[in-house]
């Protein structure tokens, strides 16, 4: 985006983009904890999914070779 003159900054755009994601991160942490959400469980019950569909879709692919 900054490339692309769509975002503003002011100065080098790796730590402000580093600070970007950072409070992005601390607000996903806010919320859940306002929302009652384990994030930890949360993360993991997501990337076990991932996990098992990405196997599938890796198992399916093959058998169409």
């Amino acid at each position: 985006m900054a490339a692309e003159g769509r975002w503003v900054h002011d100065g080098e755009v790796k730590p402000e983009l580093t600070a970007k994601l950072a409070e992005c991160l601390w607000w996903i942490l806010v919320l859940s904890d306002r929302l009652g959400v384990d994030m930890t469980e949360a993360f993991t019950s997501f990337m076990d999914k991932l996990d098992r569909d990405l196997v599938k879709s890796v198992a399916a692919a093959d058998k169409h070779k």
